[in-house]
């Protein structure tokens, strides 16, 4: 009696193999193709987080400026807005400033921008006018930055790349003009209007820090009025 043995052959087993291993290459592309889609999706996402978290930095603190000049670590008497003035590319002083502990200090924040090494970088002091120990914090808010540009618009829409220092309220320009060029997304264009001010908050160029007696002669002396009476509630 002959048995026959049924089994494959070496060329089916061949072809068995080649379709196997066509499988699994085109399901290794595809799963290198979606991890790589999904690394660059994660970058795009944090790149686009990082511009909006500067660009709100930049607007919630250009929307809180306020006219209050400040004593640098000379000194020297700084304008509460300055443009493209010394190593900052915009420098102002702002409101706002929240204080969850209850630190005794202002609520006002002394806060400029700089541009270095492709990087735009934040900087505020703890305190508005300066000694010479007071150290600038640092924060870098956005990479990537090839360039950024600041222009004051003035109430005829003129725009100018540089302001002059004044004291007087009437003299801030109406608003900033700011331009961020940045690597993945290009340039960027943002307009602010700045806060309308009635007067300035009280610091003239004249004044020091350390003499109450020079403050005392340029601030003006108001009457002491009566009080009203008022009248008694009676429960």
């Amino acid at each position: 009696m002959h048995h026959r043995y049924h089994g494959f052959t070496l060329v089916e087993v061949l072809i068995a193999m080649s379709i196997f291993a066509i499988i699994g290459l085109a399901a290794n592309q595809l799963l290198r193709t979606s991890s790589f889609i999904h690394d660059q999706v994660e970058i795009r996402s944090n790149d686009y987080l990082a511009l909006v978290k500067a660009l709100t930095v930049l607007e919630r603190d250009i929307s809180q400026f306020v006219p209050r000049g400040i004593r640098d670590e000379y000194g020297d008497y700084q304008s509460a807005l300055a443009i493209n003035n010394g190593a900052f590319v915009l420098e102002l002083t702002r409101t706002g400033w929240r204080n969850p502990v209850g630190f005794a200090r202002s609520s006002l924040q002394r806060v400029a921008y700089s541009l270095a090494d492709e990087t735009l970088t934040r900087h505020f002091w703890l305190v508005l006018d300066r000694a010479e120990d007071s150290q600038a914090i640092t924060q870098e808010i956005l990479k990537g930055v090839i360039d950024f540009q600041v222009s004051i618009i003035d109430i005829d829409g003129d725009r100018q790349e540089f302001f002059e220092p004044q004291t007087d309220a009437n003299s801030l320009p109406a608003g900033i003009e700011l331009r961020i060029n940045t690597e993945q997304y290009g340039e960027l264009l943002s307009v602010y209007d700045l806060p309308e001010i009635t007067q300035p908050l009280e610091q003239v160029p004249g004044e020091t820090r350390d003499s109450e007696d020079a403050r005392e002669t340029t601030e003006p002396v108001v009457p002491e009025q009566p009080l009203a009476k008022q009248p008694m509630v009676i429960e």
